[in-house]
């Protein structure tokens, strides 16, 4: 697949919000659940889409040449951008989880 979307920059453009998520949840004292990741996802992917609309060009670059060689293997539900963000949070909460455990 030739696209930019697993470059590092992309990421990086995400990932703040990502940490700006957390933080809100952590001092509301949210639990996290299934349905608090995909509220929060879907919050991040709209922010992230507008302020870096380069961003979701490349995922939908990404999604469009995927489906072109039916590459099945990168077909997810809800788009490559939303599961990068959906990954993050989960990734997220569980480095927060355990760094905290560990004081």
């Amino acid at each position: 697949m030739d696209t930019n979307l697993f470059d590092p920059n992309i990421y990086a453009k995400i990932y703040p919000h990502i940490v700006t998520a957390c933080d809100e949840m952590e001092q509301l004292g949210t639990r996290v659940t299934e349905e608090s990741i995909n509220r929060m996802t879907d919050r991040i992917y709209n922010n992230v889409t507008k302020m870096h609309p380069e961003v979701a060009q490349y995922a939908l670059k990404a999604e469009t040449q995927s489906l072109a060689h039916n590459d099945y293997k990168t077909q997810f539900a809800g788009g490559l951008l939303f599961n990068l963000i959906a990954i993050g949070l989960i990734s997220e909460f569980f480095f927060r989880r355990r760094h905290i455990r560990r004081r």
